[in-house]
């Protein structure tokens, strides 16, 4: 699996600042969601953190993810 980020406008793909690829296989990858999450908000990017499952992988539910991207991008106590 890989993490990337994604455009919550124009749903184009990350692949470096100032730079966004419409195909997720030339976006860049994150290491984890968290650190996804940390360089959009570092940069103010509009973005979402997405999974793109690759052949191999478990199988993931969409809604699930999003929740879990929710969780993590909520401030905490």
């Amino acid at each position: 699996m890989r993490i990337v980020l994604r455009n919550t406008r124009n749903g184009l793909y990350l692949r470096g600042l100032g730079c966004w690829v419409g195909r997720a296989e030339e976006a860049r990858t994150f290491f984890n969601p968290i650190r996804a999450l940390n360089f959009s908000a570092l940069h103010r990017l509009e973005a979402d953190v997405a999974a793109i499952l690759e052949d191999g992988d478990d199988k993931i539910a969409a809604s699930d993810f999003k929740r879990a991207n929710l969780a993590l991008s909520r401030p905490g106590p």
